[in-house]
């Protein structure tokens, strides 16, 4: 599948965002280090066009996951924790890949500590998750477990999860790719919505129909998509992408400027996407 529109049609989810690709040495964490960018605003685009996807009960819990590998579950996961937090709401990231954690290379921070201790050793989430910005924490997985299954289907997750629903505004969990295992089907339960992440020129149509197929056999609600990585020269209607470049602050100081005003901080890092 390579473009928007063939997505849109093939899988018939509604959109909820459309994320430019980024440069080959542009941060994975635009919203932190660009904000001023278009590419942050199309993060605070999906974050406004999620809210308003559950207008009838409160959106808390979200299970962010793909078909295939490397759409960028990750690094859509991260900017829209930002994109929430920004606004005031106390967000944890979750990393809920136990098989290929990455929520710690994103923000490079250590793994030594994470899920996997809370739910085998049941410490203290206080004493595990680490503040990464005003209103926004990260829990890694810590040590991956041998069979990563069994800890997601037990009580004792589910229970962290009601307990992170009463302490934040927002749970965002990464978890999986579809195409992997049962992981985001089985925290799909425990959530209000899973949000389905899509590349184009990645995700292969058997994949994508496979990934939704197994998300109607769970009767988990699938909150929408958003397509990660658009390529402005394959989209037919691609004005947005051209006149937002101009539009936003481009220059260097103008992006730590609006990296303070929004922040409060002017903290950066450079990661390949």
């Amino acid at each position: 599948m390579k473009t928007v529109q063939e997505i849109k049609d093939k899988l018939g989810y509604t959109l909820l965002g459309s994320i430019p690709l980024f440069g080959k040495q542009a941060s994975e964490l635009p919203m932190q280090d660009q904000p001023r960018s278009a590419v942050s605003e199309a993060f605070r685009m999906l974050q406004a066009n999620l809210k308003f996807s559950r207008v009838d009960e409160k959106l808390k819990v979200i299970v962010v996951t793909s078909s295939v590998p490397n759409e960028g579950k990750s690094t859509v996961t991260g900017n829209l924790g930002l994109a929430l937090a920004e606004l005031g709401n106390r967000v944890l990231i979750v990393d809920g890949d136990m098989r290929r954690p990455s929520q710690h290379q994103v923000w490079e921070e250590p793994n030594s500590m994470g899920l996997s201790n809370l739910l085998v050793d049941q410490s203290d989430v206080s004493t595990v998750t680490k503040e990464l910005h005003p209103n926004l924490e990260l829990l890694t997985v810590g040590a991956p477990p041998p069979n990563p299954i069994a800890l997601l289907d037990s009580q004792r997750i589910a229970d962290f999860i009601d307990k992170c629903r009463q302490a934040y505004d927002y749970v965002l969990i990464d978890t999986p790719p579809m195409a992997v295992g049962a992981d985001s089907a089985l925290l799909g339960k425990l959530a209000e919505g899973t949000l389905l992440v899509v590349r184009p020129n990645m995700a292969d149509l058997t994949s994508a129909t496979g990934a939704k197929e197994m998300l109607q056999r769970s009767g988990q609600p699938v909150l929408g998509m958003v397509i990660n990585g658009v390529n402005p020269s394959d989209e037919p209607d691609s004005y947005y992408y051209y006149y937002a470049q101009g539009y936003y602050y481009e220059t260097k100081e103008e992006e730590e400027s609006g990296k303070k005003a929004l922040f409060g901080f002017g903290r950066g890092k450079s990661n390949q996407s």
